[in-house]
């Protein structure tokens, strides 16, 4: 896949949380889009139940997915809070707790692509909730889609998800 194609996938992912977020007013789960080592292409949702903080035993049985399938591509996308800090301020979040709790944060959607040959590629989007008196109910909207240029350092449970060494034809 291209940086173009990459970024079409996004895009398109984009529109689908959209609709989604329209309706549910939430991401429902962990969702991973991803080619095998034939092409093929498949979506894969792991629900994540209320209350649940350690996402770890979904990223196992992702990678193990993506391993016997010999992924050649993979998009992440998840729901997560987000902190655009400095590094002496993000030296000061309690890890253990997260950010939920910090007064700067935001929510987003985060799109993470990796490709074998490309690379990296991320996105997100700003999600925006409201109360809608009238309604009795938040109101959802997800802001422009933004793309992130020239990354050079990402970490976290969902990077580097593909498997590492020579696929099979």
């Amino acid at each position: 896949m291209n940086l173009e194609q990459a970024k079409k996938l996004i895009s398109n992912s984009s529109k689908v949380m959209e609709d989604m977020f329209k309706e549910f007013g939430r991401l429902e789960g962990q969702l991973f889009h991803f080619a095998d080592h034939n092409d093929e292409v498949h979506v894969a949702m792991f629900p994540i139940p209320e209350g649940v903080r350690d996402k770890n035993l979904i990223t196992a049985a992702m990678r193990s997915l993506l391993k016997e399938a010999q992924a050649r591509w993979c998009l992440t996308i998840v729901e997560a809070w987000v902190l655009q800090a400095s590094k002496e301020e993000a030296d000061k979040v309690d890890w253990k707790v997260g950010i939920a709790a910090h007064p700067e944060r935001t929510e987003a959607i985060i799109y993470q692509f990796e490709d074998q040959q490309l690379g990296a590629l991320g996105a997100h989007q700003q999600i925006e909730r409201q109360q809608d008196s009238a309604l009795k109910k938040p109101v959802v909207k997800l802001k422009a889609l933004e793309f992130e240029e020239n990354i050079t350092f990402s970490e976290g449970r969902y990077v580097g998800l593909l498997p590492q060494g020579k696929l099979q034809s």
